[in-house]
């Protein structure tokens, strides 16, 4: 293991517990970066000091705690800028001359919310 490894594997988790609606357990952090148990709580910790967790969805019976943050709360960390969208819209433009308007719109409503939060 690299000497920053835990600190990539740290940034990664953060962002899956983000992006995840329904939250991962301490089972799939465990088994998603290859660790203990305790490891994989101490991971969940680390986490939990910078930011908010909230107890996710269970799934139908599983008494298994789901863990995830707000993607709120990464919305300070990460700034769009003015070029983040032109730059969308520019590829939603391209699509579209290629044929590809179902996906060119998509883009093009992409490009609208990072105008919208730039």
């Amino acid at each position: 293991m690299s000497r920053y490894q835990r600190a990539v594997e740290i940034e990664d988790l953060i962002v899956s517990l983000a992006g995840s609606r329904r939250g991962l357990t301490i089972a799939e952090i465990s088994e998603r970066y290859a660790v203990s148990r305790r490891t994989a709580e101490r991971m969940r910790d680390a986490v939990a000091e910078r930011f908010a967790l909230v107890e996710g969805e269970r799934l139908d019976g599983d008494r298994r705690k789901r863990w995830r943050i707000d993607g709120r709360a990464l919305r300070a960390l990460v700034r769009l800028e003015t070029r983040d969208g032109e730059a969308v819209a520019e590829a939603a433009r391209v699509l579209r001359e290629l044929g590809q308007a179902g996906l060119a719109r998509e883009l093009a409503r992409v490009a609208a919310r990072i105008r919208m939060l730039g």
